[in-house]
């Protein structure tokens, strides 16, 4: 690999260079010492890592990745910032910038980032140089039909010949929602790479759900075949559980005899994931008598569903739960179908839901609701849909309950509802909490602290610490909790964790472990 670091301070910048250069996978360490000597350097070299400090001379940071991304340069880009950075390190998220390290950088923590990101550009420059992926995604649209020119082509790209069986898997997580997909990926091809000398999997992207996942086997029975697919599920979601944080659940075809009828299979899988509700076990096999709940709903049990939903006064988080299940299930039924059905139910009730909406929802109000409920239409699978619906549950419970609530209810509510929506976002701040609520700082701070006996920032980093206790017992890395509770750095958010409940987290955790 190929990084540039841009950075004015020359001690700062040979520091991190000498540090980079201990790592293992570096071919060339370059240096600017600001953001026009850096944008030359790009022109002229395969940059694949940009490092670069906020604030230079001549050129800034921000500058710098507006430009390179202008000229069509899109290296993996980590923006260095300190404390007092936090607002332009924001800025740089438009410009997709996704990593970042807090001056002064942590050796360990800038190693620790080269991994991932070496990660990330091994698999993007697989899938770039890859002619599999389109492959397989002709393989299973059924477009391919002269078995002589799949086998040729499937020579030249390297693929066994020889299989007897074919499974095709998505897959996907309680939610219906991946998140980073390239790690998902990577962890895939890690699991696949340590397989018995009878199976094959292929990881690939899908345009229908992604990632997709391609089962061969050589000389395998179907029991087998289910058998090592099983194992190849449970090692996969528990170790994407260690490393990225969240299990994943894979949805599979029955195994067939022959290419030619991939394209069933992709119906048979999509099916699988896209139907499950909750995943008890990490794979789940296509079998017909899932689709014996195939008969269409009734409009009428469409509007009942609406009015609930617009009788929201009444609604109660366990009332609440029981109408997303009772929605899910109409969409069962739809999936039982196709899934076609139920991006045309999703459709039809937004519609629905309109024409019910009464009159004393004001055109501001309604304008969320829409937002809401276009989300709600581009739901991909029944689970997403769900957690969609919830997403409008509770919209529409703020807007007709805040009808009923004080200025200062008004304003705790919001200010809460901001943290706990930004628990993971480690730039988020007090200010951010309050910013547009239209009155002075010192009132909101003032309101809120009578509220909840507490301040705004103390309040936030309950909710982190309480958040961090959840995942700790979950059995989640230390390092992944300090993510997902908003905070860059591991051993400020062990500090931090410490300053809470008296213990660092591995203490809390074995205490707790003990106790149960």
């Amino acid at each position: 690999m190929n990084i540039l670091i841009a950075e004015d301070e020359n001690r700062t910048r040979s520091r991190i260079a000498k540090t980079i250069k201990r790592y293992k996978n570096i071919d060339n360490v370059f240096e600017a010492a600001d953001g026009l000597e850096a944008l030359e350097i790009i022109r002229q070299k395969e940059i694949d890592i940009l490092i670069t400090d906020i604030c230079m001379p001549r050129m800034t940071g921000l500058e710098l990745i507006k430009s390179m991304k202008s000229e069509g340069m899109d290296p993996e880009t980590v923006v260095m910032s300190g404390y007092n950075d936090f607002e332009y390190a924001r800025q740089a998220i438009s410009y997709d910038v996704r990593e970042y390290l807090l001056k002064p950088v942590d050796p360990e923590e800038l190693e620790r980032l080269l991994e991932k990101l070496y990660a990330r550009i091994t698999q993007k420059r697989y899938q770039e140089s890859s002619m599999r992926n389109p492959f397989f995604n002709r393989l299973i649209s059924g477009t391919d039909t002269g078995m002589k020119e799949l086998l040729r082509e499937m020579e030249t790209l390297r693929l066994p010949t020889d299989a007897s069986l074919y499974v095709l898997a998505f897959v996907t997580m309680e939610d219906g929602d991946i998140g980073d997909e390239a790690a998902v990926m990577t962890t895939i091809s890690e699991v696949a790479a340590d397989l018995p000398a009878e199976m094959s999997a292929y990881p690939f992207p899908c345009h229908m759900l992604s990632p997709a996942i391609l089962f061969m086997f050589a000389n395998s029975t179907e029991k087998t075949a289910i058998k090592l697919i099983t194992k190849f599920a449970d090692i996969l979601s528990d170790r994407n559980g260690k490393e990225n944080g969240y299990r994943l659940f894979l949805g599979c075809s029955r195994p067939k005899a022959s290419l030619s009828s991939l394209h069933e299979a992709r119906d048979e899988a999509l099916l699988v994931a896209r139907l499950e509700t909750e995943f008890v076990e990490s794979v789940r096999f296509f079998f017909p008598e899932i689709k014996t709940d195939g008969a269409r709903t009734s409009e009428q049990e469409e509007q009942a569903i609406i009015s609930r939903l617009l009788s929201v006064d009444s609604l109660d988080d366990d009332a609440e739960d029981q109408l997303v299940k009772d929605f899910i299930m109409l969409l069962k039924a739809r999936a039982g179908i196709s899934f076609s059905e139920v991006t045309d139910m999703l459709h039809m009730f937004t519609f629905r839901l309109f024409e019910r909406i009464t009159d004393d929802v004001n055109l501001n109000e309604r304008q969320k609701i829409a937002a809401m409920a276009d989300a709600l239409k581009l739901a991909k699978t029944v689970n997403d849909a769900g957690r969609r619906m919830h997403m409008l549950i509770r919209e529409l419970r703020i807007i007709y309950s805040l009808k009923a609530l004080s200025p200062g209810d008004i304003i705790c509510r919001n200010v809460k509802n901001r943290i706990e929506e930004n628990i993971s976002n480690s730039f988020f701040s007090v200010q951010d909490a309050i910013e547009g609520l239209n009155y002075s700082e010192n009132y909101i701070r003032y309101i809120f602290t009578n509220h909840y006996g507490m301040s705004i920032k103390e309040y936030l980093i309950k909710e982190r610490m309480e958040k961090a206790k959840e995942l700790l017992l979950k059995g989640l890395q230390v390092k992944k909790i300090a993510e997902l509770t908003g905070y860059e750095n591991q051993r400020y958010f062990a500090s931090c964790f410490k300053d809470y409940t008296g213990r660092t987290p591995t203490e809390w955790r074995e205490e707790m472990t003990k106790t149960q």
